[in-house]
């Protein structure tokens, strides 16, 4: 226990220490909106370079034939889910963020009806959450297809998904960054709505 503890414990410093870090090895210690603009620059050219049509197209796919999309996202992700959720609507037949109230338990609640005919849009980034694995384990069990929005693949997630979209997160300063995610929702849901 002393030892899982101690390891909470660093992940949370850990994006101090970063901050420390990145700002020591700069001049002035200055991490200005250029240095924010190219960050997210490179993620975004990574996203572009990392992401095969056929996968997004096959992600797609599988989006606009579900019955049913539930989506999830535990820490920062949890807003993701809200905004693919949000975006989706108007294109599919009902699409909904599972992890919005209540944490993972009403989460778990809510997934316990899918079936082989629903998808789960599972959106996870560094620190992964177990919860969100969980939940993707049950719903690949019960049959459903299950989608996923990551950073890499060394992601556990990239075993469970039937379809992986990679959302590079790397960021000097931060735990993880978000804009690759924000841009691959903007991406899909643009795609779908134009089918």
């Amino acid at each position: 226990m002393k030892a899982e503890l101690v390891a909470t414990l660093q992940q949370m410093v850990s994006p101090v220490d970063k901050l420390r870090n990145e700002l020591a090895h700069r001049p002035g210690g200055a991490f200005g909106l250029h240095e924010q603009i190219q960050s997210a620059t490179s993620n975004l050219a990574t996203a572009a370079t990392n992401n095969h049509a056929d996968t997004f197209e096959a992600f797609i796919t599988c989006l606009t034939k579900a019955r049913k999309i539930y989506i999830l996202g535990f820490g920062n992700s949890v807003y993701f889910a809200g905004l693919a959720a949000s975006t989706l609507m108007p294109f599919c037949a009902d699409a909904t963020a599972i992890s919005m109230e209540g944490g993972n338990e009403n989460a778990a609640y809510r997934l316990a009806a899918i079936t082989d005919q629903d998808v789960l849009l599972a959106i996870s980034l560094p620190r992964y959450s177990l919860d969100t694995l969980q939940l993707a384990r049950f719903a690949n069990e019960r049959g459903a297809s299950v989608l996923a929005i990551t950073d890499s693949p060394a992601s556990p997630l990239t075993g469970i998904a039937e379809h992986v979209l990679f959302a590079p997160a790397d960021h000097p300063v931060m735990t993880s960054s978000n804009i690759a995610v924000l841009a691959l929702i903007e991406g899909w849901c643009g795609r779908d709505g134009s089918q």
